[in-house]
């Protein structure tokens, strides 16, 4: 989840002029302790048989839909782990079991992607079809943990409901939840869905890519913090250079 300034907002709608100001107001704008149970693919929770490809269930509240086996690695299976640490400990707003899943120069990136509301959007995401446009970056832990302390004031409650995790065709970690969420300041609701893959290495996890539409977090107001605002600036350096890159989610 990310605030974006209007300026931020048109350069990912594509518009080219700017304004520095402050949120957009547009309308547009638990788990099972074997995880990775071996379960054949065709009648494994939350895969079309014909499509090979997730699907969502709308009716659950808070189901977890699980990876099916044949991609699940040993360190996929150690990631899952981490991952699903890292999202209890998010629900929790426990920071310090936050700061435990993350490396020393953690990352996270949040890539609008609008396609992430809808089964075949969230199927390209996962597939690599799909590439969003990045409009924050947050580097390093301790940036990390001040923008995930900032959620946790943010919101309440600060939740997830059907949450699924999968495999990509290339063997990446992924996560799709659809916010179940309320501004704590004005109680207003919150139901964005995201999508985020995990990377993670030596136990710890080194970059998050969170898929979402980034204009519906825009528009509840909600004021940025230091940690927001570098990274959005850090966003529009990727959009610019010629070296990084603002759609590969890396």
């Amino acid at each position: 989840m990310v605030f974006l300034p209007l300026w931020a907002s048109r350069i990912i709608d594509g518009t080219t002029r700017a304004a520095w100001t402050f949120p957009i107001p547009q309308d547009r704008v638990r788990e099972s302790r074997d995880p990775l149970a071996a379960l054949n693919r065709d009648h494994l929770p939350g895969l079309d048989a014909r499509a090979r490809e997730p699907v969502l269930h709308p009716g659950a509240q808070r189901s977890e839909t699980l990876m099916n086996d044949q991609r699940a690695t040993p360190a996929t299976r150690t990631g899952l782990a981490i991952a699903q640490e890292f999202i209890r400990a998010v629900e929790a707003k426990d920071i310090e079991a936050v700061a435990r899943t993350l490396a020393g120069d953690a990352r996270q990136l949040f890539m609008h992607a609008q396609g992430a509301t809808a089964p075949d959007g969230v199927a390209d995401i996962i597939a690599g079809r799909t590439r969003g446009v990045c409009v924050a970056d947050v580097k390093g832990k301790s940036e990390v943990l001040a923008y995930t302390s900032a959620l946790f004031d943010k919101f309440a409650p600060l939740r997830w409901r059907d949450h699924a995790w999968r495999v990509s065709p290339g063997g990446e970690l992924f996560f799709h939840g659809v916010g179940d969420m309320a501004v704590a300041r004005t109680g207003r609701p919150y139901r964005n869905t995201y999508v985020t893959r995990f990377d993670i290495d030596n136990g710890r996890i080194v970059l998050m890519a969170e898929y979402g539409n980034a204009l519906m977090y825009a528009g509840l107001g909600v004021r940025p913090n230091g940690a927001e605002f570098r990274a959005l600036l850090r966003a529009v350096g990727r959009m610019l250079s010629p070296r990084l890159s603002a759609r590969s989610g890396r």
